[in-house]
């Protein structure tokens, strides 16, 4: 199902080049390190290489995998009675869902401005938790789910030749912006009894909703698919702000921040 969902995003944006190195007007990608030169947009017929547009629309889907961060910190100082364990992110959640949609505008042929908006989504596991007045405790996490908004600059660097796409196009990007958390609570709490039978314990919250910041270094590659379209692939580092704990939740201080390393397939649409 993901790859018909990446393949799907791909040919849904499919139009006419590929914006490339600033040169000798006349020259396709493929052909030689240009794209033509910037001016307004005249009433010709679109595909003849020469005439580039600023404005860029943007979609990528792929997955995003949590690298580092803390879930449960193993802080006592939380509720009575309770011996949280050490979670990490990693292992509270399975590898996540990423959705992008946003737009790019050219400062010149090889910069551009970056507004793209995003939603991700993170299964919860089933966990060991901790103890409950010696008892072990085991409960679902519930999902890690979050939108937000990042801006950001992209550098292309000069074209390479490859067999069978013939170019690809490598840039470095920054960007920064900020994502809404949905609430992460541990529901369906269960413990060892006395007696060896499961019991039921009350839920636990963790993290109140709320905005956190983020900050991603990415890296990809591009190449033409039609003369307005290009594809490509992208990965890189992302760092989200540590989440609100809930006061008189499950532990004291249930960690930091998290890193995610997020790997997409793009789409960009030259108007």
């Amino acid at each position: 199902m993901r790859i018909v969902l990446l393949s799907t995003a791909a040919i849904a944006l499919s139009g006419c080049s590929w914006l490339g190195l600033g040169g000798h007007a006349g020259n396709t990608y493929n052909h030689a390190n240009s794209y033509g030169t910037y001016k307004a947009q005249p009433a010709k017929p679109c595909c003849n290489g020469q005439t580039l547009s600023r404005w860029n629309a943007e979609l990528g889907v792929g997955q995003e995998f949590l690298a580092g961060g803390t879930l449960i910190s193993g802080d006592a100082n939380g509720i009575a009675g309770v011996n949280p364990a050490e979670v990490s992110m990693k292992n509270a959640f399975e590898v996540g869902d990423r959705f992008d949609m946003g737009v790019s505008y050219a400062l010149n042929p090889n910069r551009k401005v970056v507004l793209n908006g995003h939603v991700t989504s993170f299964d919860g596991e089933r966990q060991f938790i901790g103890t409950q007045d010696g008892q072990a405790l085991n409960g679902n996490i519930t999902d890690f789910q979050t939108y937000g908004l990042e801006a950001g600059l992209r550098q292309y660097i000069l074209p390479v030749a490859v067999p069978v796409v013939k170019s690809v196009r490598p840039y470095v990007e920054g960007r920064i912006g900020a994502s809404h958390v949905d609430d992460i609570n541990i529901t369906g709490v269960t413990r060892a009894s006395a007696a060896g039978a499961p019991t039921a314990s009350p839920n636990f919250a963790l993290y109140d909703s709320g905005w956190v910041p983020t900050a991603a270094g990415l890296v990809g590659v591009e190449t033409p698919l039609f003369n307005r379209m290009t594809v490509g692939v992208e990965t890189g580092l992302r760092y989200s702000g540590k989440l609100d704990r809930v006061n008189g939740g499950f532990a004291g201080d249930n960690g930091g921040g998290n890193w995610t390393i997020p790997v997409s397939l793009r789409g960009r649409y030259r108007f």
